[in-house]
């Protein structure tokens, strides 16, 4: 009767349930937020997500669409003006160019996004604390005359502890507005995914002791908790930019529509793809977990495993219950 309390499959059921759930979330957010930090964390990685996405390569069909849109009518008409003009469009502006083009603007906008600024009242705002002391630092060791050196510290002093870099309300959608508000939401992520490495393992080992006396009830959850992720995550990676391309933002632009929505749905569709992975490691092991549940012989390896724990608290009680001996003081 003891043996079988101890085996009962409603033991724990609740808490094992419920560290369960913890770990299969975690592990989905675990997926999504490693994602976005390995594709938009620095300016190499923006970089080399535009490439594979084929972001550069719409983004030379959008420049290209909008200067034929513009060319004077004249040249429009002309048939052979307007094919040497698209030839040379098509030899000059190419994907390859436009990413050597972008590649010192991405990076020189990500550092002026990791400077101290901040986004007060929809205004970059930078805080000039610091660049004022190596200023004046630099200053003095101008060894300048005091004529010179003293206007020039006044100078230094004289600018605002906080510089208004852009306002927003008058130059919308700045790519330094986007990438702090990126910045901003990247280091929320990142806190997000360094807690879940710490909750993730913390859950695993919370639900091995839950199930110890019950090891058919912990390769059926290991399996659930592994086999959601790799569902939601694999189906994700179809389903998710199918239903962005279906009911997300759309250009209705006349010129430049088809191209805008076309680099939006492969930038979805490239970003889902890196989640594959993830979920198919998450597959195998509930596969192999599955497995172990269905196939082994878990009744026999409980009762070893039973009587070897039953074997080790019955030491450890009698360790703790023995009597000390008392030593005989001969006075």
């Amino acid at each position: 009767m003891k043996n079988e309390a101890k085996t009962s499959p409603t033991k724990h059921s609740g808490w094992n349930r419920f560290i369960a759930i913890i770990v299969t979330i975690s592990l989905i957010l675990i997926c999504y937020g490693t994602a976005l930090i390995n594709n938009f964390g620095t300016a190499a990685k923006l970089q080399n997500f535009l490439h594979e996405s084929n972001s550069f390569s719409y983004t030379a069909e959008i420049i290209k669409a909008e200067i034929s849109e513009r060319l004077p009518q004249e040249i429009k008409k002309n048939v052979i003006q307007s094919a040497l003009i698209n030839k040379f469009m098509d030899y000059i502006i190419t994907a390859e160019n436009i990413e050597k083009l972008a590649q010192p603007g991405l990076r020189l906008t990500y550092k002026a996004a990791d400077t101290p600024t901040s986004i007060q009242d929809n205004k970059v705002v930078i805080a000039t604390a610091t660049y004022k002391d190596q200023a004046i630092g630099y200053v003095n060791s101008l060894n300048l005359p005091d004529t010179l050196k003293s206007p020039a510290q006044s100078l230094v002093n004289s600018v605002p502890q906080e510089l208004v870099l852009i306002d927003n309300s008058k130059h919308p959608n700045n790519p330094l507005m986007v990438l702090i508000r990126v910045r901003d939401s990247l280091r929320v992520v990142h806190n997000m995914v360094d807690i879940l490495w710490w909750l993730i393992p913390v859950g695993f080992i919370v639900i091995l002791l839950l199930n110890l006396r019950n090891l058919r009830r912990l390769s059926k959850t290991l399996a659930w908790v592994f086999g959601a992720p790799a569902v939601v995550v694999l189906l994700g990676s179809w389903i998710f930019p199918a239903l962005i391309s279906a009911f997300g933002a759309r250009s209705t632009d006349p010129v430049i529509g088809e191209q805008v929505n076309g680099l939006i749905n492969s930038a979805a569709t490239y970003l889902f793809s890196t989640t594959r992975n993830f979920g198919i490691v998450c597959l195998v092991l509930s596969a192999i977990f599955a497995v172990i549940y269905i196939f082994l012989p878990m009744q026999k390896i409980q009762n070893q495993l039973d009587s070897q724990l039953d074997l080790l608290s019955t030491k450890v009680h009698s360790t703790k219950t023995q009597p000390k001996k008392k030593s005989n003081k001969h006075k």
